[in-house]
């Protein structure tokens, strides 16, 4: 989701932001002092990401695993799809991710499934995986 700055409705009063149901489009809104009902006069602006970025990522040894960026990409979140040729599974989380199934630690992540992930930073995921040389795509927004 992008930033959102709540701005002051048109009695300079404060809003907060809700999310509505169908698309995460932001709102503002604020409650009437005396009837506690929600008035809609507060206006929100959606801000949008500074910078967007993509690329593939494989783990060249299955069992040991791999940095997402070995270098420092700041981003707000990252949508990991894995590899529609990919023959096993993919395992994304921390630095102590494991795809065996046994010891299995982060999300796994089938053929063409994807996945959000909230992070500051690429270099912050990992990727583990069952098969040599498979791996995910990535995109991110910051």
């Amino acid at each position: 989701m992008a930033s959102e700055t709540a701005k002051k409705d048109n009695n300079n009063r404060k809003a907060s932001l809700g999310i509505t149901a169908i698309g995460e489009e932001t709102m503002g809104f604020r409650l009437d002092d005396i009837t506690k009902r929600s008035k809609t006069d507060a206006i929100a602006e959606i801000q949008g990401y500074t910078a967007v970025g993509n690329g593939i990522k494989a783990v060249t040894t299955a069992g040991t695993r791999v940095q997402l960026s070995a270098t420092s990409v700041p981003c707000k979140r990252v949508r990991i799809t894995a590899l529609e040729s990919n023959t096993g599974v993919v395992v994304v989380g921390g630095s102590t991710v494991v795809a065996a199934l046994a010891t299995r630690a982060g999300a796994p992540l089938f053929p063409t499934q994807f996945e959000w992930f909230n992070v500051s930073n690429l270099n912050l995921l990992y990727l583990d995986s069952m098969v040599n040389l498979e791996g995910v795509s990535f995109y991110y927004e910051n």
